[in-house]
């Protein structure tokens, strides 16, 4: 047996090219497909995913908006002092996209309003504006009076029966009722 050269050494220990083996080229092909590919366009996809849902959102909001029905209601009332005061109250939140809301808007058209104001009047000068906190001196007459209409006109006009789906209904009310009670 002879002594192996330096360059028989050298050739015996350099590394192996892994691709001389049988079969070792189809496996790594093999192993290179099963990878998950990347997903490049995902910071394109996911703005774009959320800039489409916030526009749904906004478009439902904007269309039942403007498909709410309101119901404006004019209200007259004479004051102790013999002042009489016409105003007019609009009671919105009846969505044409609910049916129960749409049920509530038709029950306060179908309503008589001919003496309304003057109930809220009179239901109005028995406000308490201690109850409120109005009592301090900071207020004015006719803020406190401005107070006790609303008062008044919010606890009567959300009176919706049962039947209709009152118990559930949520209202909103806007008035150019000056709340002149004097």
């Amino acid at each position: 047996m002879t002594k192996p050269t330096i360059d028989e050494l050298l050739r015996a220990s350099a590394p192996r090219d892994v691709y001389d083996e049988p079969g070792m080229r189809e496996r790594v092909a093999g192993a290179v497909a099963l990878q998950p590919k990347k997903r490049r366009k995902a910071w394109v996809v996911v703005p774009v995913a959320v800039f489409g849902v916030a526009a749904l959102t906004a478009g439902a909001i904007v269309v039942d908006d403007v498909m709410t029905m309101d119901v404006e209601i004019p209200l007259t009332y004479v004051t102790a002092t013999g002042n009489t005061y016409e105003c007019d109250v609009k009671v919105g939140g009846a969505s044409l996209l609910d049916p129960k809301g749409a049920a509530i808007a038709n029950w306060y058209r179908d309503q008589d309003w001919s003496s309304f104001g003057q109930k809220v009047y009179e239901k109005a000068i028995t406000v308490d504006p201690a109850d409120a906190g109005l009592d301090t001196g900071e207020y004015s007459q006719a803020e406190i009076d401005n107070y006790a209409w609303g008062s008044a006109l919010g606890e009567m006009i959300g009176k919706v029966p049962a039947s209709v789906g009152g118990s559930e209904f949520s209202t909103g009310a806007q008035w150019d009722c000056a709340g002149l009670l004097h």
